[in-house]
This record gives C-alpha cells, structure tokens and sequence, in this order.
C-alpha cells in the first residue's frame, strides 16, 4: 500500500514539472545557447580566480627560479663624476664601430641570470670587452676595511648585493672607478684595504692595488718599488685560530728554551 501511494505521489510529481518546463521554460535552441553562454561565463570566473590564487601562492617560488626581466638597456657608460653619458643594449654594443662620439670613464655591463641573481661587468674600455660569457666566480669576500691613518676604519659592506653582482669573472675590484659605482665613494691618497676571503685568507689591497677576479680564486695584485716590475702578486696568508696560535707559541717559547 505504501509503495502504491509512493508510486502515484512520484508521478503527480514528475508530471508537474515536465507540464511546467514545456509551457513555462520551452527548450529551444536559443534558450540553449543563452544557458551554455552563462555556464561557459561562470567557468571562466572561476578559472580565473583559481589561477590568482595559484599565481600568489607560488610567486615566492616561481621568483627563486625564473629569471628576472633584462632591462632593455644593459650597458651604461659613466664619465669621471659617475654620471651616465650613455645607455645601449647589447647588440646596439656590438654593432658599434671604434668611433665613438662620446667620452666615458668606465662602462658597466648588467644582467641576470638563470637563478635571478643580478651580475655585475665593470670595463675601462669597449675595445676588445667580452661581454658574452659573464659568470661568477666560486670565490668571494667575508670582509673589507678600508684603513687611513689618522681616520676611523671604514667597514665596506662586501655582502651586499651591489657588491656581491660584481664578482664576476674579468672584474677588477677596488679600483678607483669600482670604488665610486659599488660604494659611491672616492678613495683616499693613502690607504689601504685589508680583506678576508671565503677561504678565511687574509690578505691586504695597497695603493693602487686591485683584486682581479678568477673563476676560482681572487687575485690580489700590489704595485711595487721595482723597477722590473710595477706589480707584484700577493701571497695569501692563513688566518690561524686561537689555539693554533696558542700552540704556535708554546712551540716558539720551547724552541727558546732549548737554545
């Protein structure tokens, strides 16, 4: 009996509805298209938001990865008060002939590469400047202070990223046209720079003196009083923990002793 009421109480049912599309909802195919055009219109809304909400989400990532956007003007050529003469890209750069119709004190070549990192080329001259294959080197910089006498230390922030773009292979640091375009700063008549590398090596940069930058290594280059030749190498020295320096002197002291 249940069942038979269930039955009939159905049918009432599917009856109405079927009596109310056909005369009050006709299906035609206009009505067709006007209900595909709103359902494709709802999809979209919601595609859209879903893919912002993606695209926020992952940007921190996707920023860590992709490279960054290569300005249109890479070269930029400075004159002696570090003022920019002149901004070309890299291929106006290499069509140009020797004729310059422009003065410059250095150029400075900037990219980034495929991890996003900014690198930084410094050049005193275009003639014969390859700008092709930029890379960094495996070494680096812990610390640089610039020593005058009769002045306070000056720490040079060396783990800064404008400085940290510059070690690139070719580069010469802590010349008088690195020192006004990295620190913005003009070196004085004497001085000198004492450093340490990521091999924890000491060493200090004269006057005149520069850092020339290897694929493996830092290439610390003094002038000298020599005749034969205007520059030396410089050779690194270990900087030795306490208790290496410790027993270093326990040694000294006993070799004393015994003579």
């Amino acid at each position: 009996m249940h069942s038979f009421f269930y039955t009939i109480g159905v049918t009432t049912t599917a009856s109405i509805c079927y009596y109310i599309w056909n005369n009050h909802y006709p299906v035609t195919a206009s009505r067709l298209f006007t209900d595909a055009g709103w359902a494709y219109c709802g999809l979209e809304v919601r595609v859209t938001r879903l893919r912002q909400k993606l695209s926020d989400a992952l940007s921190p990532l996707i920023a860590l990865v992709a490279p960054g956007e290569i300005p249109e003007q890479e070269i930029k050529f400075y004159n002696a008060d570090n003022e920019v003469v002149k901004s070309m890209g890299l291929l106006e750069f290499r069509e140009l002939s020797e004729n310059w119709d422009f003065e410059y004190s250095y150029g400075v070549y900037s990219i980034k590469n495929e991890e996003n990192h900014s690198m930084t080329r410094l050049f005193l001259t275009h003639v014969d400047a390859n700008l092709d294959e930029i890379k960094f080197s495996s070494a680096s910089l812990l610390s640089a202070v610039l020593k005058e006498e009769g002045k306070d230390d000056l720490d040079l922030n060396v783990l800064s990223p404008g400085f940290r773009s510059s070690l690139v292979v070719g580069n010469e640091l802590f010349t008088e046209e690195f020192m006004r375009h990295t620190f913005d700063m003009s070196l004085p008549e004497e001085y000198t720079i004492e450093t340490i590398d990521s091999s924890v090596t000491q060493n200090v940069v004269k006057k005149n003196g520069v850092v020339r930058v290897r694929a493996d290594n830092l290439e610390f280059v003094n002038p000298t009083d020599s005749r034969e030749s205007s520059f030396e190498e410089v050779e690194p020295r270990k900087k030795n923990s306490f208790l290496f320096e410790w027993i270093g002197t326990e040694n000294e002291i006993s070799s004393k002793k015994n003579v």
